[in-house]
């Protein structure tokens, strides 16, 4: 019984009883159900499961990542190469990272973290170009072997005058290498509609929660990658803003980008 004035809380949970027409089919089924729960992040699994109002924080949003997710990374044949960028104008705000997915498999993606680049203070476009090239080389690649790039939306001036486009950037890598802007790829900007970054950080995380039967995770992170991995155990998701959701962010843009939804083990668009 609700009091006049009084604001009674309706939680219904996903459950087969819930979701059941008054035709008796159930628009999902009991196995389906767990299935959407494991992907779920941790912070948001109350609401989606049980109607919960808000976010749970957690000691970290991506709760499957652990030390069976570091390891030993090669260049797997056949495998696309892309480069993620998030733009930043802060004293090391500007990161990259160079990610290899493994596509065979559309129902079960592996993706590789090979290596990552953050500034050390306030940078440049040149300086984040040269970045990005020489984080190619330390593993003895070039910029042609590169299969997609993708880059944030431009940033905001700073305080310096200095603002970050993929348009800029663009301008630096191609003069670094030593060919016109119209030869060098297009730095693409992910796709920004609402709902993305969740699933992009759902996507990581169901990734990184499988393992192959050695126990190693289908989400592998070059030992090296010390900033990302820095993210992954403290980012708990409840500052955009947060310092060390760049990272995330930049390994996040290639996945999301070059995994699509419906392509993707029981990962549709639920937003």
């Amino acid at each position: 019984k609700v009091e006049a004035g009084e604001v009674k809380e309706l939680h219904t949970p996903l459950t087969v009883e819930n979701v059941t027409l008054s035709t008796g089919k159930p628009l999902k089924t009991a196995e389906e159900i767990a299935a959407y729960s494991k992907l779920v992040l941790a912070a948001e699994r109350d609401m989606r499961l049980n109607g919960g109002w808000e976010i749970v924080t957690q000691d970290r949003l991506l709760d499957n990542w652990g030390p069976h997710c570091v390891a030993p990374v090669r260049l797997a044949p056949g495998a696309l190469l892309a480069i993620g960028i998030d733009h930043g104008t802060g004293a090391g705000r500007q990161t990259a990272a160079l990610v290899q997915l493994q596509l065979a498999d559309r129902v079960f993606p592996k993706v590789d973290l090979l290596a990552e680049s953050r500034s050390k203070g306030f940078s440049t476009p040149e300086q984040d170009a040269e970045a990005i090239l020489t984080m190619l080389r330390s593993l003895g690649l070039r910029w042609e072997h590169v299969d997609a790039w993708f880059g944030d939306r431009a940033t905001n001036f700073n305080k310096s005058g200095i603002r970050k486009t993929n348009k800029d950037l663009h301008i630096h890598l191609a003069r670094l290498v030593g060919v016109g802007s119209d030869a060098f790829p297009r730095i693409e900007v992910p796709n920004k509609a609402g709902g993305t970054v969740t699933y992009g950080y759902r996507l990581m995380n169901a990734i990184m929660g499988r393992r192959d039967e050695a126990g190693v995770s289908h989400f592998r992170v070059n030992p090296a990658a010390l900033h990302f991995r820095e993210s992954c155990d403290r980012y708990n998701g409840r500052n955009p803003k947060d310092p060390l959701k760049d990272m995330l962010d930049a390994v996040r843009y290639p996945i999301e980008e070059l995994i699509k939804p419906r392509e993707f083990s029981g990962l549709t668009a639920i937003y």
